[in-house]
């Protein structure tokens, strides 16, 4: 595909990003740009099998995937059939692993872009174009971004979109109307889970932070988190002075889109609900500890990101615990520092956000 008038030859189109959730959500201005530029052409997504419920409702995208590595090799094989049959034209690699390369390889499509890895060799068979990647050092919607521009593609937008539907609106205001929360008063989300503890600002920071909101406006806090945050969503609680709603494990993922669209905004460590937050335009307080909040943090304007910074970041400690302890990192973030942010989004007129 060496020029961009073979783009109007294109009739589907597979990206691929076997990632966590948030990962699949910042490829959304890719889709955006594509979608912009070839207007009849099908695109589909394959992604880990923990992210697909977060893109199933989104217009720009004909089907979704999932893929479960631990399902073994005759699921594999299932998928690649699937794929095969599709007759792709274009299969865009965003992931840049081993399996995401047999996957491009595998699909049967006449091109294939990629970026650039350790693997220099096995490349030249795997893709026809090869990107070079900038993963880490520069915004990761930039990064994605870069497929685009090597495409001569227009860039609509550097900021993630999630679409909401109608039926996930009144499903979420079904479950609100349960804790007798009022939609129109509005309430604050807040995350306070993450794949690894020192990602975690401490539980006691969270119950400090949703007390003085209580106290200060009369808002309704409500945490949010899948089944594992329960127990430290209980914690919180506990420690709380005022009262909260528990709601991690009772919302799913395809309806999180919703509940987040409603909420005032969101308070949350540095994990999917952020990216879901700031792609549904919710003002989003970011807490970042370990990772680099250039690569991954929201960035709209109303957008507020706090991260604690020390020499070792971004983190490549790869084990259950860090060995500086609990009380470095996150832990520096002080609850004062995510007040005054939590202050400036209430008063910044809606019309500003």
């Amino acid at each position: 595909m060496s020029d961009s008038g073979k783009l109007s030859h294109i009739r589907k189109v597979l990206l691929i990003k076997l990632r966590y959730i948030g990962d699949a959500v910042l490829v959304t201005p890719l889709l955006t740009s594509l979608k912009a530029a070839l207007p009849n052409a099908s695109l589909d997504f394959l992604v880990s099998k923990v992210a697909a419920d977060i893109l199933v409702d989104q217009p720009h995208i004909n089907l979704v995937y999932s893929f479960d590595k631990k399902k073994g090799a005759t699921s594999f094989l299932r998928l690649i059939r699937r794929l095969r049959a599709q007759d792709y034209d274009l299969v865009i690699d965003l992931t840049n692993n081993d399996r995401s390369m047999l996957f491009s390889r595998l699909s049967g499509a006449r091109w294939r872009i990629g970026f650039r890895n350790r693997h220099r060799l096995l490349q030249r068979f795997v893709y026809s174009r090869v990107i070079d990647s900038d993963f880490g050092h520069i915004h990761t919607v930039d990064h994605h971004l870069k497929v685009a521009e090597e495409l001569g593609l227009a860039i609509i937008d550097r900021h993630p979109f999630l679409a909401v539907s109608d039926k996930s609106v009144e499903r979420i205001r079904c479950i609100l109307s349960r804790y007798d929360i009022e939609v129109t008063k509005g309430y604050i989300a807040i995350y306070p889970g993450a794949r690894r503890w020192y990602k975690s600002w401490p539980s006691r920071n969270f119950a400090a932070l949703a007390d003085r909101i209580v106290d200060r406006y009369g808002a309704s806090v409500v945490f949010i988190g899948g089944e594992q945050d329960r127990p430290v969503v209980r914690q919180i609680l506990n420690e709380m002075q005022n009262t909260g709603v528990n709601l991690a494990g009772e919302l799913g993922l395809r309806d999180l889109p919703a509940f987040l669209k409603m909420a005032s905004c969101l308070v949350g460590n540095d994990s999917a609900p952020i990216h879901v937050a700031t792609a549904v335009k919710t003002p989003v307080i970011a807490l970042f500890g370990p990772t680099d909040a250039r690569a991954w943090g929201p960035r709209r304007k109303h957008d507020i990101t706090i991260s604690a910074d020390f020499p070792c970041k971004p983190c490549g400690h790869k084990n259950p615990d860090c060995p500086l302890g609990q009380d470095y990192c996150m832990s520096t973030i002080k609850v004062e520092q995510v007040w005054e942010a939590v202050e400036r989004v209430f008063k910044t007129p809606a019309s500003c956000q």
